[in-house]
Parts: structure tokens; C-alpha cells; sequence
């Protein structure tokens, strides 16, 4: 089983990050990202970012517990995942 990451909707509803927080971000910033596993219905969930230096691939470490069944199986927290960085909806500076 896997999951995927969302690439978060473009639409005038939804603020995202701008080019210039997107790369103010560095290890130990949270960011949110949305998860998708199967057929459950998505999730945003939280995740501390390991490394930023590829401009394609960021890591990070999942920080909370996904409410889904089958989400919880594969996203457990402290579990180090892959991302880009232009899948963040949301960020917390360290």
C-alpha cells in the first residue's frame, strides 16, 4: 500500500505559500501536506522538514497521526517521507 501527496488545488479560495516563504523554509520548519491513501478521504497532515537542499525532492518527517485506517498504516507519525516543495498548503517557522 501507498500514498501519494496532493499538489494542493489552484483556485482563488485557496492561500498558498508564496515563491519567497517557500524558500525561507529550512530544517526543523513544519509544513502541511495533503495525503492521499487508497480510497480514504485525504488528509492534511504535518510534517518536519529533514532536508531542503534538492530543488525537486524535500524530506521531511511526518509529525502527527493520521485519522484514517488505512492512512495510519502507512503514515505513522515519525515515518520520513518525500515531497516537493510546491505541494505545501501551509508552514510553521521553526
Amino acid at each position: 500500500m501507498h500514498y501519494t501527496v496532493q499538489r494542493p488545488p489552484l483556485h482563488k479560495n485557496f492561500t498558498l505559500p508564496t515563491q519567497q516563504e517557500l524558500l525561507a523554509l529550512e530544517k526543523g520548519d513544519l509544513v502541511k501536506l495533503i495525503f492521499c491513501v487508497e480510497d480514504e478521504t485525504p488528509e492534511r497532515m504535518w510534517v518536519i522538514i529533514d532536508d531542503t537542499n534538492d530543488d525537486i525532492e524535500w524530506t521531511g518527517i511526518v509529525d502527527n497521526d493520521a485519522t484514517g485506517r488505512l492512512t495510519a498504516e502507512v503514515l505513522p507519525a515519525g515515518i520520513k517521507i518525500s515531497f516537493h516543495p510546491l505541494d505545501i498548503i501551509a508552514f510553521e517557522k521553526n
